[in-house]
């Protein structure tokens, strides 16, 4: 059985979305079987991410009991396989996630990793989530409020019994101060995993609907995305294919990073 990852953040807008489209790209394209599950019921953007339009049979299916799992199942970027929601209000308010639990237990051999993007905060539609996950990855930014949030995350993923595998540190600008890390990891009780920039060209990857580790590979971005997945993984990537550079908005100044921003 391959590992099954459940991205989550007690706070919306850390870009938790955007990690886990990067992160399970990533893994794909490291020849790892990987599937992404969007199990943010009430607000899916996965498949909006990744070009997957249009989308008929999708994760709703599956939780109302109407399709199969493997029916709802699209190819993404670089062999990742994506099963993605609609934004149908009507099929969110018939969907059922208990029945997420008895569907990935049939699919679970079939993958090296899946990894489930789930909706922030606590309710049901997390918690499910949190109990068919083999490991479990905060995402926060840098601010209190984002850290407090996702503490209340932490605690209910312990009191389940389940492995945190540690902490993503998103939109970064610059360095994380010493004692701020210290803060994230001692109100977690976590230890931070990976600390992702605040790099203008993510932003400009997903107006493209395209991973940013896809569009901009040689960004920091990039990089930063690409060791995160490998680490998480436990797998060994050559380096050519986590080779470090500057990023795109270093080397080409203040006009590019306007164009980077607005095209």
């Amino acid at each position: 059985m391959g590992s099954i990852f459940v991205i989550a953040s007690g706070k919306g807008g850390t870009g938790k979305t955007t990690l886990s489209v990067n992160i399970a790209t990533a893994l794909a394209g490291f020849g790892e079987k990987t599937l992404l599950i969007d199990a943010d019921l009430g607000m899916p953007n996965v498949g909006m991410f990744v070009q997957i339009d249009p989308i008929s049979t999708n994760l709703y299916d599956v939780l109302k009991g109407t399709a199969e799992i493997n029916d709802a199942i699209y190819d993404g970027p670089s062999g990742l396989k994506v099963l993605p929601c609609s934004l149908s209000l009507k099929s969110y308010q018939n969907s059922n996630i208990e029945r997420l639990k008895c569907s990935i237990e049939t699919i679970k051999n079939d993958y090296d990793h899946i990894i489930i993007d789930t909706a922030s905060g606590l309710n049901k539609n997390v918690l499910v989530p949190f109990q068919v996950a083999g490991k479990i990855i905060l995402v926060v930014n840098d601010d209190v409020t984002s850290i407090v949030d996702t503490l209340k995350s932490a605690n209910v993923a312990k009191s389940y019994g389940k492995n945190i595998e540690g902490v993503i540190v998103n939109r970064i600008n610059g360095n994380l101060e010493n004692n701020l890390k210290s803060k994230i990891q001692n109100t977690l009780g976590v230890k931070i995993l990976s600390e992702i920039p605040n790099d203008p060209v993510i932003a400009k990857a997903l107006s493209l609907q395209t991973p940013v580790i896809l569009k901009y590979p040689n960004s920091k971005a990039a990089f930063t995305l690409k060791r995160t997945a490998a680490m998480m993984a436990g797998i060994e990537v050559p380096d050519y294919k986590l080779q470090p550079a500057k990023s795109v908005v270093e080397k080409v100044g203040f006009f590019g990073r306007i164009k980077a921003i607005f095209g």
